[in-house]
């Protein structure tokens, strides 16, 4: 595990069938986050999106995410 990095594992992730998890997409590639946005909210997942980082935490402090996607190697 790289160093400085503290992550919370869990064991289980448990959610009911017809819950719309909400997942956040970060990406500065726009036909990422479009080809992401489009195949999980027809999955009928709450897809929100960022373009950059600041505007993920921006988003992360106003909203409770379920999942984030997040390209690593942005500008």
């Amino acid at each position: 595990m790289h160093k400085g990095l503290n992550i919370l594992k869990a064991d289980r992730i448990y959610y009911r069938r017809g819950d719309s998890l909400k997942i956040l997409v970060v990406d500065d590639e726009e036909n990422n986050v479009n080809f992401l946005v489009r195949k999980l909210t027809k999955l009928g997942y709450e897809v929100f999106q960022a373009r950059n980082g600041l505007d993920a935490i921006d988003l992360v402090d106003r909203e409770k995410f379920d999942l984030i996607l997040l390209d690593v190697m942005m500008p």
